[in-house]
């Protein structure tokens, strides 16, 4: 099967009878079809072509194979981005392929790539290099499009609070970027606080 696998290396035919081929599998390649040569050839059609008195003797069938080719495509995930990366396309199935860099966000940290939307895990780090992309990605068709979703965490930004004067529970406040908080009340002896 040239680099595939197949159920069962040989068929039985019979002059004037057409016969069932089956078909190979070869992770990363589409089947074309069976071939009378390893190159070119002519193409065999399963259940359509019958043997033939000059065709009688044993004889043998290539597989030919297309590579499937993907596209990725990368979606941050996150409104605070301005624009998504560029798509990747026309990949090969056992093409190198380096995954985008993190952005940078305020208030944000970029935990890498993933498969779903909504995942706090990240199934890929940023930059990570994948030697069998198409493998690692999970690609089952050709032409398929594969999107990665970017995972981020809030990261605490402290406030610092400054009574002028005055005291405060607290001189800092921790908050979230898009989360409300709350903010304590100083005093100062002789003033109310605006």
């Amino acid at each position: 099967a040239q680099g595939g696998t197949v159920a069962s290396n040989t068929v039985t035919a019979y002059i004037d009878e057409t016969y069932t081929l089956p078909t190979p599998t070869y992770e990363g390649f589409s089947f074309v079809n069976w071939y009378t040569k390893p190159t070119g050839g002519t193409s065999i059609i399963s259940g359509q072509t019958k043997m033939t008195e000059s065709t009688i003797t044993n004889t043998t069938l290539y597989a030919h194979w297309n590579l499937i080719t993907y596209s990725l495509a990368y979606d941050w995930n996150n409104d605070a981005a301005e624009s998504n990366p560029t798509k990747q396309t026309d990949l090969g199935y056992t093409n190198i392929v380096t995954l985008v860099e993190e952005t940078e966000l305020a208030g944000w940290e970029f935990k890498g790539w993933a498969f779903d939307s909504d995942a706090t895990e990240a199934d890929f780090s940023a930059g990570q290099t994948l030697k069998n992309s198409g493998s690692s990605l999970g690609v089952t068709n050709d032409n398929a499009t594969i999107t990665l979703y970017g995972v981020w965490e809030k990261t605490p930004i402290e406030i610092t609070l400054d009574p002028q004067g005055g005291t405060v529970s607290s001189n800092s406040v921790t908050v979230y970027i898009g989360d409300t908080y709350s903010l304590p009340t100083p005093a100062y002896e002789g003033f109310t606080f605006i």
